[in-house]
């Protein structure tokens, strides 16, 4: 970890792996990682692990004021670049297993700044964030919606439908009933004046 604005540059020919502990950079400076024939891998360690060194009691020459400097203090693991000055120009983060799998792993890979990553395979895109521009990123795949209550919803679909047909009929019965408490016969006198021509028997 460099707080005072120097790089991490690392080459090795197999493996790079963090596992619980950190690869930073606080003031600024970049992080460039090459694994010849290997992976690099981010590592399993806490986002909330913390490391706070005292803090620096600061006079500002111009004014003879002081104050507490704590920029020192960063948060998480994994491979980030941070920005712990706002005036300071952020750096970037790169990274290139040609050969292998770059893994943010739970602990992640961040930037304050750009972000370049080259490798067979990313694995992890939802673990890894930057703030400048971004090359050999995968996008981040959105978890599908779940299906297995679809029978479930149909069922309830059906059962709704019964309800209402149900409540329909029941309406429909009810009308019906009111219908016949009001129903008031009425007479049809028929009369039979002939029958056509009797005289003619069947042919």
């Amino acid at each position: 970890m460099t707080v005072g604005g120097g790089d991490v540059n690392a080459f090795v020919n197999n493996d790079f792996t963090v596992n619980q502990s950190r690869v930073f950079t606080v003031q600024g400076g970049n992080i460039l990682m090459w694994s010849s024939a290997g992976n690099i891998d981010a590592g399993n360690g806490s986002k909330t692990a913390t490391s706070t060194p005292p803090p620096l009691l600061v006079v500002d020459p111009k004014t003879g004021e002081f104050s507490i400097d704590a920029t020192g203090s960063i948060v998480g693991s994994g491979i980030r670049v941070l920005l712990g000055n706002p005036d300071v120009v952020p750096g970037s983060v790169g990274l290139f297993a040609p050969t292998g799998t770059i893994n943010a792993g739970d602990a992640g890979i961040g930037s304050a700044g750009n972000i370049y990553l080259g490798a067979l395979q990313v694995i992890g895109a939802n673990n890894i964030n930057f703030s400048g521009t971004g090359s050999g990123v995968p996008v981040a795949t959105v978890a599908p919606v779940s299906v297995s209550g679809m029978s479930n919803m149909q069922d309830a679909g059906k059962a709704a439908d019964q309800a209402t047909q149900s409540l329909n009929t029941a309406n429909d019965l009810s009308k019906l009933q009111e219908a016949l408490a009001n129903f008031k016969p009425t007479l049809i006198s028929v009369d039979v004046i002939g029958l056509g021509d009797e005289g003619m028997g069947a042919q």
